[in-house]
């Protein structure tokens, strides 16, 4: 499926950014492209090149196919760069893998069911090492029933919340704001505390997201068991996982290319998996067009054949092409080029567009206006621990 217009390959030899893609795709692809030799023009921007590989969070994919280039196809400042980059990203993730263990053998002890999604579980199940995708958190969703018992825990373990301050507490309509967050609006609360020299965080969430509709249950029912650092923990199936990538892929704007990786990679590490039956389960969540933008992107970016059911529904849906060249356009922007206040305009439609549901756009929306306001309640607070983290 082509969307948009190929480059020559003199200017992808000469683009930073499509060499980025290059390096992500296919080790055929690549090949086809550079051939055995890597051979750069003399006016190629590396120090561009790595900045772009650390924004869009893929730095080990790039360091994997790069490693074995001479000095006289890539600088060694820039191999050096980007295996500095990725030992630190596997001690990181070494470290949080660690601490998701723990944690989940602290809730099995209170029984309380909970399901990672994301970091550890989803790096292991579809790159396979996990040091090959950078996380910064842990991601652990639990029944809503048990948000509280659960983050009760994770507060008697060490862990705090810029929601949880105790000068929150001083004040009666601050009280009420942050009880009113945590209880109504808030799908998840973040939390982190400082384990020797390195910050653990963790997103406890009652809902994976606040516009998605199956539940907790029904999840945890078709989950599947996985292996990290030798301990046995469950997983989402790759079905559901590549259902909540496309949906947090499109919460976030799509605005780096590890989302767009982490859905590629669920494809090619899952070649038997069921997209039809991932695009049922969509219409029963609402969450269609979110799927299958992430779909096209992703059978933009790495030649991944779709299904002809799901290039139709694709064509049929004319709101959804324009989501797509919108994306497109925004990924191949230089970074930082999206802070401006039309910019954030833009990403607010854009977002506000991949929603199906009048209500949910609704929420969107009223969610948009509470994240404004709690951002300026924190601003006039003075966090009294050092670990926190506010999304």
């Amino acid at each position: 499926m082509l969307l948009v217009q190929k480059p020559k390959k003199s200017y992808l030899i000469e683009s930073e950014f499509s060499f980025l893609l290059a390096c992500l795709n296919r080790e055929d692809l690549f090949r086809q492209q550079y051939g055995s030799d890597i051979q750069i023009s003399n006016e190629f921007d590396w120090p561009y090149f790595l900045r772009l590989a650390r924004f869009h969070k893929v730095v080990p994919l790039i360091y994997q196919r790069l490693k074995n280039a001479g000095e006289n196809q890539v600088p060694s400042y820039v191999l050096s760069t980007l295996r500095q980059q990725s030992c630190a990203i596997a001690l990181k993730n070494s470290f949080h893998t660690q601490e998701l263990i723990q944690v989940l053998d602290m809730f099995a002890r209170y029984q309380i069911p909970v399901i990672p999604f994301k970091g550890p579980t989803l790096t292991q199940m579809v790159y396979g090492n996990m040091g090959m995708r950078p996380f910064c958190d842990l991601d652990l969703w639990v029944r809503k029933q048990d948000f509280d018992t659960s983050l009760k825990l994770l507060i008697d373990a060490g862990y705090q919340s810029p929601y949880l301050r105790q000068t929150w507490r001083r004040s009666m309509f601050l009280r009420w704001i942050n009880s009113f967050h945590c209880g109504v609006m808030a799908h998840e609360l973040p939390l982190g505390r400082k384990h020797q020299d390195h910050h653990l965080f963790i997103d406890l969430h009652r809902q994976i997201s606040k516009y998605f509709q199956f539940s907790f249950d029904e999840i945890l029912r078709r989950s599947k068991p996985i292996t990290l650092q030798g301990d046995t923990v469950m997983s989402l199936e790759a079905e559901d996982s590549l259902l909540i990538m496309c949906v947090h892929g499109s919460q976030d704007g799509w605005n780096k290319l590890q989302s767009i990786c982490d859905v590629a990679f669920i494809l090619k590490s899952h070649p038997q998996l069921n997209i039809n039956e991932v695009v049922f389960r969509s219409k029963e969540a609402y969450c269609t067009r979110r799927l299958l933008l992430g779909l096209s992107l992703t059978a933009e970016f790495f030649e991944i054949h779709l299904p002809a059911e799901v290039n139709q529904l694709i064509s049929q849906d004319r709101g959804l092409l324009l989501l797509i060249n919108n994306v497109l356009t925004r990924l191949a922007q230089q970074p930082g080029q999206n802070r401006t206040w039309q910019g954030k305009l833009q990403v607010l439609f854009m977002k506000l567009g991949m929603l199906e549901r009048f209500v949910d756009r609704s929420k969107f929306l009223l969610n948009f206006v509470w994240s404004f306001f709690i951002a300026k309640c924190h601003q006039i607070t003075k966090p009294d621990h050092a670990v926190s983290k506010v999304v």
